[in-house]
Order: structure tokens, then C-alpha cells, then sequence
């Protein structure tokens, strides 16, 4: 098959460099899957905190605006907005992680 050392050197070489792209090819693909899962990860870990903040909330809410006179009177109450602003937070952060590819949330 291979008649002179100069076929069996370049046979050779092509391999190599071919294993080299291969393995060039596998690491990128890695690092690109390593880096979507890492941001998915920052994602779920900042949902997780504003979700905290407003379990927090909800809690402050129950247990201070119950034996509030001015809420019953109004039904305004400045935790109500920050718990609708904390739930819009964790809605968006959820939405924009099911689909990556929107850019208008």
C-alpha cells in the first residue's frame, strides 16, 4: 500500500492532524454544553433567590397587613407590590430560561 517512507510520513501526519481536529472539534462542543448548563444553572440559582425574597415577603404580608387598618381600608399595601414585582422577576427569569432565544422579555 504504502511504497515510500514519503506515502507512510504523510499518511501518518494526516492522521494525526485529523485526531487533532477531532478532538479540537469534541472540545468546543464541550465548553459551548458546559456554558449553557452553567448559565442555566445562574438562572435557576437567581429565580431561586427572588423566590426566597418573596416566600419572605408573602410572610411579612400575613403577619403585619392582617392588623393593618389602613390596608383594610385601602387594600393598598406596599408589600402587594413588591410581591407582584418579585413574582413578575421570577416569571421572566423562568420564561427567558425555557426559551433562550427571545430577546423582547
Amino acid at each position: 500500500m504504502f511504497q515510500t517512507i514519503r506515502n507512510k510520513l504523510l499518511f501518518w501526519f494526516l492522521v494525526l492532524v485529523s485526531s487533532n481536529l477531532i478532538i479540537i472539534g469534541l472540545t468546543t462542543h464541550y465548553l459551548d454544553s458546559r456554558h449553557k448548563i452553567s448559565k442555566s444553572i445562574n438562572q435557576v440559582e437567581a429565580a431561586y433567590v427572588i423566590l426566597l425574597k418573596d416566600v419572605t415577603t408573602q410572610q411579612n404580608f400575613f403577619g403585619y397587613e392582617t392588623k393593618n387598618e389602613f390596608f383594610f381600608s385601602t387594600g393598598i399595601s406596599d408589600l402587594l407590590i413588591r410581591h407582584k414585582i418579585l413574582s413578575d422577576s421570577v416569571s421572566q427569569i423562568i420564561a427567558f430560561a425555557l426559551n433562550p432565544n427571545k430577546t423582547d422579555l
